[in-house]
């Protein structure tokens, strides 16, 4: 048995098919060798000659599924924020034609999904399946600045319809901290060192709102969106890439353990608290030397303590001056050494 794994490469600028936003990041999946089975192999030159006709056969179900797509009126989808589907779909229109604007004014985002727009907005589009990861951010957002100093965007607007939703917020000023990291001095990664230190304990000084069933959630009380949590689990497509959300911690560590390392898996009793869960240099702004902004909290929710610090570690593996910084970052916050080299195990199985 061979285990092969399926990622998605975007190619082109940010006007690509709706389609592709369907596409999953990543799929896994295993060739399982059914010689025994006793099925019989296919003759080749019979997948030869159907393949011959692929591209017709294609075309006329097309052609048969018009009818039925123009007569299918999809039922009216309301968003939490705007309302009926007629309302939501004229904006998200408008939203794309600042999107184009945006990209003639200020060139196409580092990200096809982000978009900076004038009028000191910037854009996120996701496709409908991916909703709740847009709710979530929105969420995040009026949480943190509701409670704390940490620089964050302001979120202006949620929208959805049967295809599509955007997520509008404020422009944040700044570059990102990967375009500058290795030009920075010591005395300047240590400025940065004390504002991250700063912000990441203001984080985790959060408080929920209202009564919780669940100790691990995201931001707003639903299943976690993180790519972590799928890292060892086979996709499940009814499921998607949402987990739980989770009654406690022994539940949560349970989605993050492998069968094949039986001995590699966290204890119980970390704090729970507030987490950002995608602190990388390019989610991290930097405006005259300074912390200007974190951004991108689609991940964020009510982890345990130490998954900030193994998170960051998880996204960026290579950059050794990065990765440094961080170990200094959290620190004060904490002996996580455990819990990366458990969480290390299990990565290096699982991809």
């Amino acid at each position: 048995m061979s285990q092969y794994r399926v990622s998605q490469a975007t190619i082109g600028g940010p006007n690509r098919p709706s389609i592709v936003e369907r596409i999953p990041t990543v799929r896994r999946g295993r060739f399982i060798d059914h010689s025994n089975s006793g099925s019989e192999t296919p003759d080749m030159s019979l997948l030869l000659t159907t393949s011959k006709f692929s591209r017709s056969v294609r075309w006329s179900l097309v052609v048969k599924r018009l009818p039925s797509d123009r007569d299918n009126h999809r039922k009216p989808c309301y968003s939490p924020h705007l309302g009926p589907t007629s309302r939501n779909t004229s904006l998200l229109r408008i939203n794309q034609s600042l999107k184009s604007l945006g990209v003639r004014t200020y060139g196409p985002s580092s990200s096809l999904k982000v978009q900076q727009l004038p009028c000191g907005m910037y854009l996120k589009t996701m496709h409908r399946d991916d909703y709740q990861t847009l709710v979530n951010e929105f969420g995040a957002l009026k949480l943190v600045r509701s409670q704390n100093k940490v620089p964050v965007p302001r979120p202006l607007d949620l929208v959805s319809d049967s295809d599509a939703s955007d997520l509008l917020t404020t422009t944040t000023p700044g570059q990102r901290l990967g375009s500058y990291i290795d030009t920075l001095g010591d005395d300047d990664l240590d400025i940065f060192r004390h504002d991250m230190q700063k912000y990441m304990a203001q984080l985790r000084s959060v408080s929920r709102q209202g009564e919780q069933k669940h100790a691990i959630s995201n931001a707003v009380g639903g299943p976690c969106y993180d790519y972590r949590t799928v890292a060892c689990q086979d996709y499940d497509e009814e499921r998607g890439d949402f987990f739980g959300p989770f009654t406690d911690e022994e539940e949560f560590n349970d989605t993050l353990r492998t069968p094949a390392l039986p001995d590699a898996f966290h204890s119980t009793g970390h704090g729970i608290v507030f987490t950002h869960s995608d602190i990388n240099m390019r989610n991290v702004l930097i405006h005259n030397g300074r912390i200007s902004g974190i951004v991108d909290w689609e991940n964020s929710g009510w982890f345990p303590d130490y998954w900030e610090y193994t998170k960051a570690h998880y996204v960026t593996k290579l950059n050794m001056r990065w990765l440094a910084v961080v170990d200094r970052i959290f620190e004060s916050l904490g002996n996580f050494k455990l819990e990366l080299a458990i969480e290390r195990r299990l990565w290096d199985y699982c991809f």
